[in-house]
């Protein structure tokens, strides 16, 4: 067989390659999808459901658990980030996590942005909108390791304090977009899920189960994936905006 008898196929298997390339690449502009990069590894973003199992958190007078309604949104937002993001959930079915191991999962997954997601409950009815948490150290507490900083090896106690400039950029770019849904606001708290994670982390609390309208609203999946929606553009604005700061 000749050597032009061989090349000819190879060449074909070439231009067959290129084609799919090109057409993939075109399914993306056409898609609008861009994945988020820095260097050449896409962003990892880890999602955290609260409660789970025995610990089923708030509860409307109807009956919606706090921790169905955060696995439920949490798995519309890891749809809405797929493919653009490595999307990585800290529970995946009804089943009950300590909050340090919480925070653990999400260091040894090296994630770039931490979100718990979670609904309010109170005593009264009135309460209501979304709220996104970002870690503020409470004033009482105390160092149980005087000797140690943020930055000290081997230690996750309060190593969200070096984190706290981006972690509040990342809640201003969410309650940005989740204004469009409901009006929001954005608070400093001594959140014990986000003391030790050692990136960008926020809390972010979707409506009141102990407001009946609220509540109405956390069992609509209309409403869920507006939410969801939401909560990824900020997180798309948040990475392009600190991508710009490089």
């Amino acid at each position: 067989m000749s050597m032009s008898c061989k090349i000819i196929p190879f060449r074909r298997l070439l231009g067959l390659i290129i084609a799919i390339l090109l057409g993939l690449s075109a399914a993306e502009m056409a898609a609008g999808a861009k994945t988020i990069y820095w260097g050449r590894t896409k962003k990892t973003v880890v999602l955290d459901p609260g409660h789970g199992g025995t610990d089923s958190g708030a509860r409307s007078p109807d009956g919606t658990l706090e921790k169905r309604v955060a696995l439920d949104l949490t798995r519309l937002i890891a749809a809405e980030l797929a493919g653009q993001f490595r999307v990585e959930l800290i529970r995946t079915d009804d089943y009950r996590l300590e909050i340090e191991r919480r925070t653990d999962m999400a260091n040894n997954l090296k994630a770039d942005a931490f979100i718990s997601v979670h609904a309010g409950g109170s005593f009264s009815p009135v309460p209501g909108g979304i709220i996104v948490f970002y870690y503020k150290e409470a004033a009482s507490e105390h160092r149980p390791f005087p000797d140690r900083t943020p930055d000290t090896p081997g230690s996750w106690d309060r190593i969200q304090l070096k984190h706290v400039r981006t972690s509040h950029l990342l809640a201003r770019y969410l309650k940005d977009r989740l204004d469009s849904v409901q009006p929001s606001e954005v608070l400093d708290a001594p959140a014990l899920v986000l003391q030790g994670a050692d990136m960008p982390a926020v809390l972010i609390e979707v409506g009141y189960l102990s407001n009946p309208e609220e509540a109405r609203d956390l069992r609509d999946s209309r409403h869920l994936e507006d939410i969801a929606r939401a909560v990824s553009g900020g997180i798309k604005a948040f990475f392009e905006d600190l991508r710009k700061e490089k």
